[in-house]
């Protein structure tokens, strides 16, 4: 929503809802229920519950790629980000002149 970029890599799992509670059970275990989410007031939803959140740009990690040293989803985010840069390049700013004296008559 807020259009800071692509997102790169895999959809996420999907699981959002958490227990923010823990019941400490006599016999040192614990007693959870779900509580909490992430919503979404523009869709009217719950944020990527049971469905996760895709991928602009699906990259899937390969094994034997991580095995010796490389990272694909990293490696394709770096690619789009220079190729964002190349598209958009810096705006030109013009630094205003400060203590000139201005002129008569004017503020």
């Amino acid at each position: 929503q807020q259009k800071a970029g692509p997102l790169v890599g895999a959809r996420t799992w999907g699981g959002l809802v958490k227990s923010s509670t823990h019941y400490a059970m006599v016999d040192g275990g614990s007693l959870t229920a779900p509580d909490n989410a992430v919503f979404d007031p523009i869709y009217n939803e719950f944020v990527a519950e049971n469905k996760g959140v895709p991928a602009d740009i699906a990259v899937r990690q390969d094994a034997k790629a991580l095995s010796e040293g490389r990272d694909p989803q990293l490696e394709r985010a770096v690619q789009e980000v220079l190729r964002l840069l190349q598209a958009n390049p810096n705006p030109t700013i013009s630094v205003p002149l400060y203590n000139t004296p201005a002129k008569k008559g004017e503020n």
